[in-house]
């Protein structure tokens, strides 16, 4: 199940939550959400970040 919110009139993500569990071959994960709560955003991101390694 995905959830969204709408927010400057763009949707995006505000929950991910599994409704069956997940099967990873012989384990099993009932359980998994991730939740996008605040987002928050440099106002500038450092150039070194994107840099391609020599």
């Amino acid at each position: 199940m995905v959830s969204y919110i709408v927010m400057s009139k763009r949707a995006y993500v505000q929950q991910i939550k599994n409704e069956e569990p997940l099967r990873f071959g012989i384990d099993t994960l009932p359980e998994m959400e991730f939740d996008y709560v605040d987002q928050q955003f440099p106002a500038t991101i450092l150039r070194y970040r994107f840099a391609r390694s020599i």
